[in-house]
């Protein structure tokens, strides 16, 4: 992940999931272009990160039981 505000940032993550986790958590404020994440030759912008998370929350609470 790589982010303009404050200069340029680089991180590596073992899974996307906890990429997207911290993206979303710690720059869920930035613009859309102010923050892209990499994975191989693909980008993604922070309004890309926020859809996966968002997807991935669903998915989350959709398989967990009902009480």
């Amino acid at each position: 992940m790589n982010s303009k505000c404050g200069g340029l940032h680089h991180h590596r993550f073992v899974t996307a999931v906890e990429a997207i986790e911290v993206a979303g958590a710690n720059y869920s404020s930035l613009r859309p272009d102010d923050l892209v994440m990499s994975v191989g030759n693909k980008r993604f912008d922070v309004s890309a990160v926020k859809l996966m998370r968002h997807r991935a929350n669903e998915q989350l609470n959709a398989a967990e039981p009902d009480l």
